[in-house]
């Protein structure tokens, strides 16, 4: 990361692309499959990393499951 950018790491991306999804008990509808490969590209296609601009605020999306817990920044 830079003043003026932000570089993702390749073997990061390489990683991302390789995620499968799981075999567990959980069965997969199709839309399911379809939101998961969607997303898989756009973690390794998009820009979803950006520099804060100082004077603007923030946004926190948060989950929680009961067990973990999830933020978006």
């Amino acid at each position: 990361m830079s003043r003026d950018m932000i570089m993702v790491d390749p073997v990061r991306v390489d990683a991302t692309r390789g995620w499968v999804r799981t075999t567990s008990s959980t069965k997969w509808s199709d839309e399911c499959v379809a939101s998961f490969l969607k997303l898989k590209s756009l973690f390794t296609l998009a820009l979803i990393l950006t520099l804060h601009v100082e004077g603007h605020g923030f946004t926190v999306l948060c989950d929680a499951f009961g067990v973990d817990v999830g933020c978006v920044l």
